[in-house]
């Protein structure tokens, strides 16, 4: 893709580049206006209990096999369990995070 373009956006990506601080200006040379969004601390992120449920279940090695073995009925239950104090009278779960956005015009 090559030109400009009226909006740039990072939406969750800042966490994820090596160097985040040089993301504003290679995106300002491709659009007048940057805006990015990140995530705020652990402690202001209710999302953070999917990452606490599933921390002790590494993403490779052991993890899937410990998981599988398990079963699907096992990890919904711990799912659940963890998911409990966010838990409504309606029977579903609000998770409540909190998101910073920057933002500038050229």
């Amino acid at each position: 893709m090559t030109g400009a373009f009226d909006v740039v956006t990072a939406l969750q990506l800042l966490v994820h580049v090596p160097d985040p601080g040089k993301l504003p200006s290679a995106a300002a040379r491709s659009g007048p206006v940057v805006a990015g969004t990140v995530s705020g601390r652990p402690e202001e992120c209710d999302v953070r209990v999917s990452g606490e449920v599933l921390s002790p279940l590494p993403a490779s090695g052991r993890g899937p096999v410990v998981a599988r073995a398990a079963g699907p009925s096992a990890v919904r239950s711990a799912v659940l369990h963890h998911l409990e104090p966010f838990r409504t009278a309606a029977g579903g779960c609000r998770l409540l995070d909190l998101f910073r956005v920057v933002a500038r015009s050229g």
